[in-house]
């Protein structure tokens, strides 16, 4: 799952990140399977050719917990980053 956002998660279904992500593990036989990825405005937000973003921290957090990769909204080319998020797919 790939989450791209210029804001921070502003979802209320559930109470914390581990929640979502035991929720969408549950959706698969195998929970190792489920990857989340973001591209946001990071830890502390950008500012790049396209415009501004916000802090992505709940997407962040996610990623970290199933080990995908996070990369900046605000990059000028994302060359680089659709290539390590299609060798991260399974």
């Amino acid at each position: 799952i790939i989450f791209v956002s210029d804001e921070n998660d502003g979802s209320n279904l559930l109470a914390t990140v581990p929640d979502y992500v035991a929720f969408y593990q549950s959706l698969k036989s195998d929970p190792s399977l489920v990857v989340l990825s973001d591209i946001t405005g990071g830890t502390s937000g950008c500012q790049g050719p396209g415009g501004n973003a916000y802090i992505g921290t709940d997407y962040i957090n996610g990623t970290t917990l199933t080990g995908g990769i996070s990369a900046s909204i605000c990059d000028s080319n994302w060359s680089g980053i659709m290539s390590s998020l299609g060798c991260l797919a399974r």
